[in-house]
């Protein structure tokens, strides 16, 4: 099962992230994709999942303006930025939902939510937030 696989790749990223803030060397971002990761979410289904998990951080529009996510320092995750997401890679997005920020070098705020959404539940998700990061971001007037 992909969850034991995450469990042994994020100790070791978490040594590695307080060794490199101690150091001052920059930690590695994101543990190696698992050769059995394949994304297989059902975007409909993420959408769910978003309205009611993650949209009061993230905005409704995948816009990092929810209105819990205004009081974060750092920010959340703005989906429709371009700049921001370009690169991220779909073990990278499903890393930080299910192992939270820190285990790709992001802020803890972001938290983990496996034990709170299933494996499944995941990656629909995240196929939903890819849908989102397709989107362009309107221009202001």
């Amino acid at each position: 099962m992909i969850l034991r696989k995450v469990a042994s790749l994020i100790a070791p990223t978490a040594a590695l992230i307080a060794v490199g803030a101690l150091a001052n060397v920059p930690p590695r971002r994101v543990p190696p994709v698992p050769k059995e990761f394949r994304l297989h979410g059902d975007a409909s289904k993420g959408q769910a999942v978003y309205v009611s998990s993650c949209a009061s951080c993230h905005g409704k529009k995948g816009d990092g303006r929810g209105v819990a996510g205004l009081a974060l320092v750092p920010p959340p995750a703005a989906f429709d930025d371009a700049k921001r997401m370009a690169g991220v890679t779909d073990w990278e997005l499903f890393l930080a939902v299910f192992s939270g920020g820190p285990s790709v070098g992001l802020a803890a705020t972001m938290p983990p939510w496996a034990g709170t959404l299933t494996e499944q539940q995941i990656h629909d998700v995240v196929a939903f937030v890819k849908t989102m990061m397709m989107k362009p971001k309107p221009k202001a007037p």
